[in-house]
């Protein structure tokens, strides 16, 4: 993919690569390093690999690159409407000892870099195939049917959204609501969520025309 300085993707192209990975580095190592942050409080393999980002040159430069990409990436998909919920997500970690240890993640620099970069090929993968007129199953999600509904929600909370769905507006409302209150924010998103419904998956071919897709959630 060839990404411009505003995040617009120039051009894509689709071939066979072979990967050599010249690290195993984690989320908490790769979000440590680029905040800036002390290592100690990282489990022994992420401080281990936040030693290796930080003795190694090559891998710095190419993580503050995507870094830099996967936000670029982000404002051009909020600019298009795109929705971003952000919430928390459970991961259990084995201890040593045999236990079970349940944290919350929260989105961060480290899990951006890898959504944005992996929404953006998986696009150019699209583009890729309907240009080759090769079938294809899409999933995608079409504008609310209880919009009304959601209006009606932002409006118990003092903010107007127009009659006619709109994304840019709904996202607006979220953030402002995240931040006003954070605590709360989680279980006003899932609600909306399920004010939307969920996604579908359509067969798309050669023969027919490529469905009409809103980019409405994340």
């Amino acid at each position: 993919m060839q990404i411009d300085v505003t995040g617009h993707v120039q051009g894509s192209t689709v071939y066979p690569a072979m990967v050599q990975n010249r690290a195993k580095l984690t989320f908490e190592a790769v979000n440590t390093w680029l905040d800036g942050a002390a290592p100690e409080s990282l489990t022994p393999e992420s401080r281990e690999a936040w030693k290796r980002i930080q003795k190694t040159p090559r891998i710095q430069s190419q993580v503050r690159l995507q870094d830099t990409v996967s936000r670029l990436l982000l404002l051009q998909r909020a600019a298009h409407g795109t929705l971003f919920f952000d919430l928390p997500e459970p991961r259990m970690d084995r201890q040593s000892d045999g236990t079970i240890d349940i944290k919350v993640l929260k989105r961060s620099r480290a899990s951006g870099l890898v959504e944005e970069q992996m929404v953006t090929a998986n696009q150019a993968v699209a583009a890729y195939l309907e240009q080759k007129r090769f079938p294809r199953i899409e999933r995608v999600v079409r504008r609310p049917e209880r919009w009304r509904l959601i209006v009606e929600m932002a409006e118990r909370y003092g903010f107007w959204l127009p009659d006619m769905p709109d994304g840019t507006a709904l996202q607006t409302f979220m953030e402002k609501r995240g931040k006003a209150d954070p605590a709360s924010f989680p279980a006003l998103a899932r609600a909306l969520i399920m004010l939307m419904g969920g996604g579908t998956y359509v067969l798309v071919s050669p023969a027919k025309h490529r469905p009409v897709i809103s980019p409405w959630a994340s």
